[in-house]
Formats: C-alpha cells, structure tokens, sequence
C-alpha cells in the first residue's frame, strides 16, 4: 500500500523505505520573527494576544534583540503601530494592542465588523468606519482574546536561524532564550532546536545557528499553542472555516516580520560563571499577592553557591522595583545594571527582597508569557516573570515558592503543591513552568479517572452556567483519558476566561516543571450547541499527551494534536464518522507539499505544520495497521510514549519518541516515515488514499463505503 504519487519519490542516494527515499539527516530550520501578538509584516495584521503567523509559529515569550528595527528600512513606522482601547462592533471586541502592518494605517476608536478580518492595503481613519477601498475577507474576526484565525503552533522560546532577518535589511540575530542551565521552552522544547544550555552542548543533540555563542539565557518562555484556526465561520461548513482568512494572513505574515527584545546580536550572557565546587544551592521565594493582585512583595533565600547574576523574563525587567539585599543588619539597595541585577554577596549565600508591579506588568507587556490581565482583576504571569533568580543554575539545585494572598485575593497554577502547600521543581526549568494566575475567580476541581483537575471561571457574564462549563472539561479531559488509558499530567489547571461572542475562543496551553495550564476562551453568550461542537478543549489537551520535541519538529506536535482531536473526540460519541472523515477530505489537501517544499522540516506554513502533519499521521496510522494486519494502531503506539513518561512537560528527541512508539508495534513505521516526511516532500496521493478507506465527497459531507478495500482500518481508527 503506498499512497506516494508516481514521480514524487527523490532521487536522492538514500535509503528508500516503501518507495520513500530518507535523507541522512534533519537539516535545520531558517525561521523568522515570532512574536506572541507581538509581530507584524508587510501587509498583514495581526491580534494581540492572537497568532504571530511567521514561520508557522505563534511563539510565546520568544526572547528578540533589543534596536532591531520594526519595519523595513530599519525605522519604526505606521506598520508596527499599536492601538489602544478601542470599541465594540457587532459584538465583537476590538483589539487592544493590535500589531498593524507595512502600509496599513488605523487609529484609536476604530470599530470592527463582526465575521470580518481586514486585510493588507486598507486604512482607517481615526474615530470612523472603514472607507470605500477597505479590502476584507470574511470567516474571522480581528480582535483581542476572541479573535478568530489560526493556531500556529506553540513556539515558546523559538531561536531564529542562520540567514534570517527580522525585518529587510536588518540582521538575523541569535535570537536566545535564556533560561537557568536549560533549554529554553516551555512545556518542553519549543526552541530546543538552536538553544544551548549554560556551560553545555546543544541541547537534543542540535549544533547551534551560524556560530552565534551559546547563551544561558534567562527568561525562556511558556510554550503556547493556539488552536482555534479552525473556529466556526456561519457560512463555512466546520472543514473550511476561517481557511480563507488564515491562508492569506500567513502568507503574508512569512514575508518580512519585525521584533523587539533584548538586544542585537546575541542574547544576555552572565557576566559570572556559576562558583565552583558542585554546591546544590537551593532557591526559597516567600510571595505575598496585594490587595487587587496589583502587586508582589518577594522575599528570596539563596544558598552559598548562587552565581552573582540575576535577572527575570525579558520584558519583565522594567516592574521588579526596590531590590534590596541583606548586609548584615540592614538592607542595601541593588540598582539594574541593563537587565540584570549583580550580587555577588550571594556567592556565600544571601537574602533579597523587592517588588513585582504585576499590574501594571499586565497592562503594558499583555503577553501570556510574560504578564497579561485576562478579566477584571485578573492577571496571568509564569514564575519566570516574577520570581527574581540567578542566570545558572547548579547541577541538582531545587526551586521552592510559597505564595500568601491579601484577602479576597486568589493564586493558582499548573504545579501540583507540595504537602506543605509549597511548589517545587529543579531550579533550571524556571523557565518552564506553566501559567500562573493571580485575582478572583470562581474555584472548582474535576475529577477524570485517578486525576484531580482544577478549573478556574473567570469573572464575567456568561449565559453558560459553572456546571455546564465543568461537564464541558471533564467530558473534554475524559475523551483523552480515554484513548490514552490516563490523563496526562496531574493537576493541570483549566482557565475559562470570558470573551466577546457567541462562539468558542482560542486555546493556549503551557506545560513544563511537572505541571500544565490551559487557557480557553468562551464567548459571553455561547450557549450548549457551542460547547457541544467545541474541540479546541480536546486539541490543546492532546498536546499535554505527547513529549516536547525540537523547534523544527513542530509539524509532529501540531499535527498530531490535528488529526487525533476529531478521532478522540468520535471515540468519545462527540461527533461522528461522517465529520470526522469530512474534515480529513476536506483540509488534509492543504498538508501537501509546493513548489520550494523541503519538507516538514523546513517548510514552515500553515498548511504543511499543520496538517502536512496530520497527513504524516494518518499514514503512519495506515503503514501501522497494514504491518500488522490491523493488530495495532497509532494508539498503541502513542499510549506506549506516554507509559514511558512521554508527557508535554518532558523534552525529548525525536528518535525516542519513534523508538518508544515503533517498539509499541513491532514496526518501524514512525522512524522510518518520520524521517521521510520531515527531510523531504513526499506528495501522498490522497485521492486515491480516500478512494481505498472508502471516503467520497457529496457537496458538503462525506458518504462511506464499507465494502472499500480499506474499509476495515477506516472503521478500526474512529472505533470505540
């Protein structure tokens, strides 16, 4: 059974497997600027706290060069101008921060169009409506925290590669995510791909890009994924929806992206190397929530051994004030020099307090990795951004934080606390801890199998009810716990925040440190038939399945999360056969290889990562069955990945991920195509493919025909 189109198989000296010829190796990926809501490009705009479409990523907290330019030329213009505020059209929200693009001029107290997204080449003028020239394309919505445009994959911590500009005529930085003695990701290895850890080699085996030095960087990020590009358009059916918008907006985001950050060059390196002797200095944080959540008092205990560096996430540094350090008996103030704060005292073991200003963070960074304010009185910030920490990390050294609220004030995360009510996790993932949110809200657990999940309604007018939103995530949680025989990760905390609209929102997870947190938007007037035809739930959960993998494996991630969330949802009586094999009829075609194509790999669009990945799988899950006479599926093979402690907040290889799945079969279906697709294009015929499991397109759905050749294995993978 080979699904490959004739003439389509390289040439290329290698061995060939099935008729697919494997390249020796991964070559690296050139990216481009990816920021979280934070980017723009000639011709496109973009959403604050929405998806940075370059490169096929949306990437959270990735650590940018302080001086490169925004736009073209070098100089900051109408292209990267933000707008504040806004109001509210058709009960859409307006986006507060958007990113606007090259030749794209719009003003304070521009209202929007429900069901529209503009595109390049328009302009607006100030307090009015859109003019007679405006160019639009309906199936999405252009606005913060409801918009409606593509997931482009959790990307937290993404280094910048060899030959890559972040605006014309402006070098490729090094583009470092830095974070304690590891890899900058979060939920594993978003950007492990050129990363290198402090003192160490590449990390997953990856030399790093065009000599840059290895940095140790400091503030990695949360990895986030944003599913929702497949959001619901009223005149699309489900297969199609938004695919018009989210096709050109990524197009023209690939061609030119701007970024700020650190600074040019090269990221931070610690002016310190870490004191010798191998001490295990552990990290004690004392956290007290104001009143409103406004603000963070931090006391902070460091054993002898802590290197003389310290700092916080990029972008976090302007809102720690009054850093003070203890000299024997009174406090001495530590003035930033730059980013960082120098203490050598600390060397013999040292106290340090100061404050964390993480409303006014919110307000001004807006970014999930960083700080960003999700409802009235609610603000979102990964420890990484408030917790004060030296840039290296010892061999073996732990983190512990406590945190004691003001009155009517809540915290919560996605680690599991200790007995004594503590977090704690190796010091080096400081930059790889999940969500955290500070505020009020309404608290609950959900219980699915042996796992205790906690859920946190965030305030707002809803016309859901707190049970229906409940039943909706342990139904979600329940279908993958079902297909995978356990949940995932322990403890992992799912936010509901409140949005504009009747429909579902975005979904960003983050995973790393032992725990995981999931951010889901819900319209303020969604009602059951939105939360019974919801999948963003169940996607972004399929991530916490599957172990981080490097940066320019970001198609294994993504499409993964692609094809299996309609399956496990079919298994779970959510859908039904009929949708299920419609999606994969209608979408997959968009997965194939074009001209230029140099594989998954190194083809980073929207199409290719997301579903030129799910393509990748649903062969794989295929060549499985056909190796085993329908034995065994892509099932065992993930389900055998997460037995050996293959979950989201671990970081693996690529090869141990298809070395666990292929011993599961007793194949070697997942190396062996994995490598094919990932270093080359391999054209699979999907026609014919559909034409053999029985699927025939009629108008807008699907019928089966159960006596197709493989009509048994179609039926095997959406079985129950």
């Amino acid at each position: 059974m080979s699904f490959l189109r004739a003439g389509d198989v390289p040439t290329a000296a290698v061995q060939v497997i099935d008729g697919v010829s494997i390249a020796a190796g991964v070559l690296h990926t050139k990216g481009a600027c990816r920021t979280e809501g934070v980017s723009c490009t000639a011709g496109g705009s973009f959403v604050a706290g929405g998806s940075a479409f370059a490169g096929g990523s949306r990437a959270a907290g990735v650590l940018h060069t302080k001086g490169v330019s925004r736009t073209a030329g070098g100089s900051p213009t109408a292209a990267c101008s933000f707008v504040a505020g806004g109001s509210v059209s058709a009960g859409v929200s307006r986006a507060a921060g958007v990113l606007h693009t090259q030749g794209v001029s719009r003003a304070e107290g521009v209202s929007r169009t429900e069901g529209v997204s503009p595109t390049a080449a328009f302009s607006r003028t100030a307090g009015g409506s859109a003019s007679a020239s405006d160019s639009f394309v309906a199936g999405g919505s252009a606005s913060a925290g409801g918009s409606r445009t593509t997931a482009f994959s959790r990307a937290a911590g993404v280094l910048h590669t060899e030959g890559v500009s972040r605006a014309e005529g402006v070098s490729p930085t090094a583009a470092v995510s830095r974070t304690a003695g590891g890899s900058a990701s979060a939920g594993g290895s978003r950007a492990t791909a050129f990363s290198r850890v402090a003192g160490g080699s590449p990390t997953n085996g990856v030399s790093p890009t065009n000599g840059v030095s290895p940095t140790n960087g400091r503030s990695p990020t949360n990895g986030v994924s944003l599913s929702n590009g497949r959001s619901p358009s009223p005149t699309l059916p489900r297969a199609r929806r938004g695919l018009t918008v989210l096709s050109l907006a990524f197009a023209v985001a690939m061609s030119v992206g701007c970024a700020k950050g650190h600074r040019a060059g090269i990221g931070k390196m610690p002016h310190e190397a870490l004191a010798s002797g191998g001490n295990v200095a552990a990290w004690e944080y004392d956290v007290v929530v104001g009143t409103g959540a406004a603000e963070l008092g931090v006391e902070a205990t460091f054993a002898r051994g802590a290197a003389s560096e310290f700092s916080v996430s990029e972008q976090a540094e302007p809102f720690v004030r009054d850093l003070r350090v203890e000299r024997g008996d009174r406090w001495e103030t530590v003035e930033p020099r730059e980013d960082s704060w120098f203490l050598p005292v600390c060397a013999a073991g040292c106290r340090v307090r100061y404050r964390f200003l993480l409303r006014e963070a919110a307000m001004n960074v807006a970014r999930d990795s960083i700080a960003k304010k999700l409802a009235d009185g609610v603000f979102e910030a990964p420890p990484h951004a408030w917790l004060v920490h030296p840039l290296q990390a010892g061999k073996g050294e732990r983190l512990r934080f406590r945190v004691a609220s003001a009155e009517g004030v809540k915290f919560e995360t996605g680690l599991v606390a200790e007995p004594d009510g503590s977090y704690a996790f190796p010091a080096e993932e400081i930059g790889r801890v999940p969500y955290s949110i500070f505020g009020r809200w309404r608290a609950s657990t959900v219980h699915v199998g042996d796992s205790t999940l906690k859920l946190a309604i965030l305030p707002g007018r809803m016309t859901l009810s707190d049970a229906e939103l409940s039943r909706w995530i342990a139904q979600s949680a329940m279908a993958v716990h079902d297909f995978h025989g356990r949940f995932p990760i322990e403890g992992a905390l799912y936010t509901v925040i409140p949005t504009w609209g009747d429909s579902m929102g975005f979904g960003r997870a983050s995973a790393g440190a032992g725990g995981a947190s999931i951010l889901l938007d819900v319209g303020r007037s969604a009602g059951e038939q939105a939360l019974s035809s919801d999948w963003v739930a169940v996607h972004e959960t399929i991530h916490l399945t599957f172990p981080s993998v490097a940066r320019e494996h970001l198609w294994v991630e993504e499409g993964l999360a692609t094809y299996l969330e309609p399956i496990v949802r079919r298994r779970a009586g959510l859908t039904t056969d009929q949708d299920v094999w419609f999606q994969f009829h209608e979408m997959m075609p968009h997965g194939l290889p074009g001209p230029g194509d140099r594989g998954l790999d190194r083809t980073h669009t929207w199409g290719r990562t997301y579903w030129g990945g799910a393509i990748f799988w649903l062969v794989a899950d295929l060549e499985i069955r056909k190796a085993t006479q329908n034995a065994y599926g892509l099932g065992d093979a993930l389900r055998a990945i997460l037995r050996a402690g293959g979950d989201n907040t671990k970081s693996w290889s690529l090869a141990r991920a298809w070395d666990e799945g292929d011993r599961a079969t007793g194949t070697h279906v997942l190396q062996q195509w994995g490598t094919a697709m990932g270093s080359q294009p391999v054209n699979v015929d999907l026609p014919r493919l559909f034409r053999e499991l029985g699927v025939t397109a009629r108008g807008e759905r699907v019928v089966l025909d159960d006596t197709a050749p493989l009509a048994a294995v179609r039926r095997a993978i959406t079985a129950r």
